[in-house]
């Protein structure tokens, strides 16, 4: 049992629900040791200072003990009120909240819930001034009243839910204070708001005289109902503001801002020649209805160009090599662009003067003119000359081998570091590339020129033909139409030779190409033959292909024909147990017959009467079936095969 000595002053409860009484029996089970209960402090009482009483605690078979109970006045504070805001900022909702003070009366140490069994209480929210009014479901004015209810610790958090919430009206402060009679404010029960006019986003830009850069602001607020922004410019001798693009510009425009919007555009556009010998500057102002004013510095530099899309090597037959002229705000040390900007509307088309120091070596090219000086123009609205001749650009045309340079220049412009570019012209190359060739075998290799010479260094190990019919020489002449660049020709190795040979081929108007061309001893190999045939089958028909072997002369790299100009080649073929398997051609059938490979190919023939080779499988057993010539290497992997013939 659980009793309160002085009722009038504090009540005992078994819950938050339950109102309380003088006294409460808390039942507990076999086991349990702790047990809860509800303090109740009586309004009122402790009014001008605090109360005290005892509760008294007792059960069976246990010794009873009590405690002082202490029972103080209450406080209130306010919470979630912003101490800044805006005339078009939204309301905004905050809540008053009870609890114990400290002694100070600075602060709430403990938030507590108006206890069951009293009854809510009312509190009124003040606002001190006219910047500001507060706002409940039933009532806006500068004095309203929330309720806390029983078993709450504050007011609603929504105007909604019938709480309260400040509305911002004008500039200035306010204090915005909590109180109710039976409890103490605390200090953070007593808020200042300072309400000021929302303000416009400005910031600084750089422009190049004679050229314009979008730009953009903001407003501090969105919900203003649609307003005006006027934009002025304090020295329109220096720069000027326009809406678009295409407007020229003036000293002053008003951009509509509809209601829920906040951002803005619009030019900046610096005036030509303010800038000529250094900078410029002037203040841009915005102002709108319900909007703090705000400013921003706008500088005019010299405005820079530069030269992009030209290659700084070519050829003297390369075609003509369009370029442009942009033109934007330089770096700090002349070296690039820091960004294109455009030629300003009200302004003049700008007439940029490109030059080549040597004419001889590349000369300019426009739609009405080929020199070593032309002009191009860049438009209104541009910030590059036009890409293709046609359009009105300028290309570079390559003429004789050495180096010029190509500049852009204007006087009211700075000629950056890429403005000024170096190219060098020289003599197309003619590209070979290194091939390896069989001796008394050809090779197809392909390469770029125009009428061209091909020679070989050495004829008595490789020679060079047009084509795989004709017989090699030393040297010959392929002609190329106008636009072609590619060109074949045949490596032949001479029968018997090995070695590195160096072509090189020779075309006017070209540099000379030259490759080394490699010489080795040609191989062998069998190919088709069936490994493991049965007694009595069919005739086995296989080929004997010629080709260069790979490193280990295991195998075939690439197979290559028999040069035009050489022999036939001849290849006996055994097989090691005739009793096992023969071979068989058109004209013989034994342990050993010769086939041949005809000129211009790369293995025997593919058939019996044609020429070529078969195995005849005779009876159970294995034997090896090798081909060989004089001169060539026979594979190790697959001259030689080995045939088990199985029942």
């Amino acid at each position: 049992m659980i009793t309160s000595s002085n009722p009038t002053v504090a009540l005992v409860a078994p819950d938050a629900s339950t109102p309380g009484t003088e006294s409460i029996i808390v039942s507990l089970s076999d086991g349990q040791t702790s047990f809860v209960y509800y303090v109740q402090g009586v309004e009122g009482v402790a009014d001008t200072g605090t109360a005290t009483t005892t509760f008294t605690v007792s059960a069976p078979g246990f010794t009873t003990n009590s405690a002082t109970k202490t029972i103080v006045r209450p406080g209130l504070d306010i919470t979630g009120l912003g101490t800044s805001t805006t005339t078009l900022s939204p309301d905004d909702a905050f809540v008053v909240r009870v609890g114990v003070p400290n002694a100070g009366l600075t602060f709430l140490n403990e938030l507590q819930a108006i206890r069951a069994g009293g009854n809510p209480i009312t509190v009124t929210v003040t606002s001190s001034s006219p910047a500001g009014q507060l706002v409940t479901t039933p009532d806006t004015s500068r004095s309203v009243t929330v309720q806390i209810g029983v078993g709450a610790t504050q007011s609603p958090s929504s105007v909604a839910a019938g709480g309260v919430a400040f509305d911002p009206l004008a500039e200035g402060s306010t204090t915005v204070t909590a109180s109710n009679p039976a409890f103490a404010t605390v200090t953070n029960g007593a808020r200042t708001v300072t309400v000021s006019a929302p303000g416009i986003n400005l910031s600084p830009l750089t422009v190049g005289a004679g050229l314009q850069r979008f730009w953009s602001g903001s407003l501090g607020a969105s919900n203003h109902g649609g307003v005006d922004v006027v934009i002025t410019s304090d020295d329109p001798a220096v720069a000027q503001v326009a809406p678009d693009a295409t407007t020229p510009g003036a000293t002053s425009i008003t951009v509509p801002v509809p209601d829920g919007q906040t951002s803005f555009v619009y030019y900046v556009q610096g005036v030509e020649g303010v800038a000529d010998t250094g900078t410029a500057t002037t203040t841009f102002t915005v102002s709108a209805p319900g909007f703090t004013t705000n400013s921003a510095t706008k500088t005019i530099v010299r405005p820079g160009l530069d030269i992009t899309g030209l290659g700084t090597s070519t050829t003297t037959l390369s075609p003509d090599d369009p370029f442009v002229v942009r033109v934007g705000v330089p770096n700090a040390g002349l070296t690039f662009l820091n960004e294109l900007q455009a030629i300003r509307a009200g302004g003049s088309p700008i007439t940029v003067t490109v030059t080549s120091s040597s004419a001889t070596v590349g000369q300019l090219v426009t739609s009405t003119l080929t020199s070593g000086s032309v002009t191009v123009q860049i438009g209104v609205g541009g910030t590059q000359s036009p890409s293709s001749v046609a359009a009105g650009g300028v290309a570079f045309d390559p003429l004789t081998t050495g180096s010029t340079t190509v500049t852009a220049s204007h006087p009211a412009f700075a000629t950056v570091t890429n403005g000024t570019r170096t190219v060098t012209v020289s003599a197309p190359g003619i590209n070979l590339s290194p091939v390896t060739v069989g001796a008394g075998l050809q090779r197809l290799s392909n390469h770029g020129g125009v009428d061209v010479v091909i020679t070989s260094s050495n004829p008595t190990v490789a020679l060079v033909a047009p084509d795989a019919s004709t017989p090699g020489t030393e040297s010959i002449i392929v002609s190329l139409s106008d636009g072609q660049t590619t060109f074949s020709y045949y490596v032949q190795g001479v029968e018997g030779q090995t070695g590195t040979v160096t072509f090189t081929a020779r075309a006017s108007g070209f540099t000379d190409g030259s490759t080394t061309k490699t010489i080795v001893q040609p191989a062998l190999d069998i190919s088709g033959l069936n490994l493991n045939p049965t007694v009595g089958a069919a005739d086995d028909l296989f080929v004997v292909r010629v080709g260069v072997p790979n490193g280990s002369q295991t195998f075939l790299n690439e197979l290559q024909a028999i040069r035009a100009g050489g022999s036939a080649l001849t290849v006996t073929v055994t097989s090691s147990d005739d009793v096992v398997g023969q071979l068989v051609t058109s004209t013989l059938t034994g342990g050993s017959v010769t086939v041949q490979i005809a000129v211009g190919a790369t293995q025997t023939p593919s058939s019996v009467a044609a020429g070529g080779v078969a195995f005849d499988p005779l009876t159970v057993g294995s034997t090896t079936v090798t081909a060989d010539t004089i001169g060539f290497i026979t594979t190790t992997a697959n001259g030689v095969r080995t045939v088990n013939v199985v029942p």
